[in-house]
C-alpha cells in the first residue's frame, strides 16, 4: 500500500515536461527502471531517497530543456527567428550529440 501511494507521483505526470522533445514517456520509463533498481538494491526508505537523488536532477534538466526548445520553436519575431535559424545552422553536430548523450544516459545505481 505505501509503495503505491509513494510511487504514484513518479513518471510522466510528476515531471510535467512539455511535448517539445518527446521525453515525457521516456522519462517515465526511466523513472520505473531506476526505481525498480533502487528497490532491488536498498531497503524501501533508502530506495526512495536514492531514487529521488538520482532522478530529480536529470528530470529537471529535461523539463527545462524541453521548455527552452518550445520557446525557441514558437518565436514570432522575424529577426529572432532568423537568429535562431542561423545559430542552429552554425551549431556543430558534436554539440547536439553531446546534449543527446546527456539525455539518454542512465543513472548508475
Amino acid at each position: 500500500m505505501n509503495i503505491y501511494i509513494i510511487g504514484a507521483g513518479i513518471g510522466d505526470s510528476a515531471h510535467a515536461t512539455t511535448l517539445n522533445m518527446g521525453q515525457g514517456a521516456c522519462q517515465a520509463i526511466e523513472d520505473a527502471f531506476v526505481l525498480s533498481e533502487c528497490l532491488h538494491k536498498y531497503e524501501i526508505t533508502k530506495a526512495f531517497s536514492e531514487y529521488q537523488k538520482l532522478r530529480l536532477p536529470k528530470a529537471h534538466q529535461v523539463v527545462k530543456a524541453s521548455w527552452l526548445v518550445g520557446k525557441m520553436a514558437h518565436l514570432k519575431n522575424p529577426i529572432l527567428i532568423g537568429l535562431r535559424n542561423q545559430m542552429l545552422r552554425l551549431t556543430p553536430t558534436s554539440v547536439n550529440r553531446k546534449q543527446n548523450e546527456l539525455i539518454f544516459q542512465l543513472a548508475e545505481i
